[in-house]
């Protein structure tokens, strides 16, 4: 499934949580030094999605995994045949929402999949 157009948020100070049944990540887009603007992506289908040129920096990148069933999450490379990158366990059980942030580089991620059995 391919992502056309980010769908941004404007944060100054917080980001919101992710609700129960998805993944969410979150995107630095602009960062002035007042604000941080963001995109962040809901994922609600168990399946492999097509991201890429994302603006990356390590330190102001996340992902939080509140699926149930007890599906992770992973991010892959952009190769023939995609190599996984990182792996991300869920919240076991899922939140009605989660503020577990997990530290996320989107550097060389071309693919994220939402229906990883097990990290």
């Amino acid at each position: 499934m391919k992502m056309d157009r980010p769908r941004g948020e404007e944060s100054r100070n917080y980001l919101p949580g992710c609700a129960r049944y998805y993944v969410c990540l979150y995107v630095l887009s602009n960062q002035t030094s007042a604000r941080n603007y963001w995109y962040i992506f809901r994922l609600y289908d168990e399946t492999m999605y097509d991201v890429y040129d994302f603006n990356y920096d390590n330190t102001l990148q996340w992902i939080i995994v509140n699926q149930t069933g007890g599906k992770d999450a992973a991010t892959y490379d952009g190769g023939p045949i995609p190599d996984l990158i990182q792996c991300y366990n869920t919240n076991d059980p899922a939140l009605e929402t989660s503020r577990n942030f997990k530290s996320a580089n989107w550097y060389f991620v071309w693919h994220v999949r939402t229906d990883v059995s097990t990290c």
